[in-house]
């Protein structure tokens, strides 16, 4: 019964620290201004476009037992890999930090990813779920207050040359009827739309759940499939649906769409399910670490390199590219 009881009272501790935190705003902090502007590539480019796709750069949270929190020296090899790869922009698939309200939260992002501020290197994030906790307005103004370029749209797109990146809100949870109504009519008017577009080639879909993975801790997001990933089956220049959540890496093929599935940027890892459900094409082998995608848009080609933090080293995991 002793046992019991400690054991409830240090649950009911985390509880309070972790909302007290999240309530804190800590008004004499100043929130960098991160380079979030939708019209900078619409200008003519320089072939190759270099990128980094990453996600769940969160840190562990007090409620998450048995994970371990990533020391900080390891930590800070992942962003300090992405920085070396001198990306003329970033694509964040969610997750950004543990809890969308908490200052203290996101001044370890700005810390940790302080040179995408600095350099003010186009950075495109989606909304995760954790973005979310655990005050919702707060939180909401933590994230657009960062990233003002968006205009507190969670539903955009951007162009980069003949390519155009849909970023898509996963959080169904949250919006009211009359909300996902607005945002199934934007996208599929959005996907009409580019697909009539004789200038763009290729249509990349990026939001934060998945609708397949072959994780032991989420499973396949069913509302993902029918309101984002069927639609966009039926569209010819569709080439990659790019998810989150998942603490790993993971790569599909379904209706001529490749779907990458990268939450390895900090957050507590997660396994995968040997019984597989789903046909995984990746080439990484053994157990799946941190990881991040390094990747180059051609005129006729997107090229990927997916980098794995084994132990204090970083390795090419497997390479792949997907004609347009």
């Amino acid at each position: 019964m002793k046992k019991i009881f400690i054991f409830c009272a240090l649950c009911a501790y985390i509880v309070i620290v972790t909302f007290i935190n999240s309530q804190i705003t800590h008004s004499n902090i100043e929130i960098p201004s991160y380079n979030s502007d939708l019209t900078i590539f619409t200008n003519p480019l320089e072939f190759p476009v270099k990128f980094v796709i990453m996600g769940d750069s969160r840190h562990k949270l007090g409620l998450e037992f048995g994970k371990d929190e990533i020391p900080y020296t390891f930590r800070q090899k992942i962003p300090d890999k992405i920085h070396s790869t001198n990306p003329h922009f970033i694509v964040h698939n969610g997750d950004l930090v543990g809890i969308g309200s908490s200052s203290s939260d996101w001044k370890k992002f700005d810390t940790e990813y302080s040179f995408v501020w600095k350099d003010q290197i186009p950075i495109y994030p989606v909304l995760g779920n954790h973005e979310y906790k655990y005050d919702v307005r707060n939180a909401m103004r933590n994230f657009f207050g960062r990233f003002k370029g968006l205009n507190a749209q969670k539903d955009y797109i951007f162009k980069v040359g003949h390519a155009a990146f849909v970023i898509l809100d996963s959080n169904f949870s949250y919006k009211t009827e009359k909300e996902l109504q607005t945002q199934s009519k934007w996208y599929l008017k959005t996907l009409n739309m580019l697909q009539a577009d004789n200038k763009i080639t290729l249509i990349s879909v990026c939001c934060h759940h998945t609708p397949f993975t072959n994780s032991t801790v989420h499973s396949d997001n069913k509302a993902v499939l029918e309101k984002f990933f069927r639609p966009l089956s039926k569209i010819t220049k569709a080439k990659i649906f790019i998810a989150g959540h998942v603490h790993s890496y993971e790569k599909f093929y379904s209706d001529n769409i490749t779907i990458i599935v990268t939450g390895g940027a900090g957050a507590p890892l997660y396994k995968l399910s040997p019984d597989s459900n789903h046909k995984d094409v990746s080439k990484w082998k053994g157990e799946r670490g941190n990881n991040f995608l390094y990747c180059e848009l051609f005129k006729d080609k997107i090229s990927f390199i997916v980098y794995g933090l084994d132990n204090d080293t970083w390795e090419v995991k497997e390479e792949f590219e997907i004609k347009l």
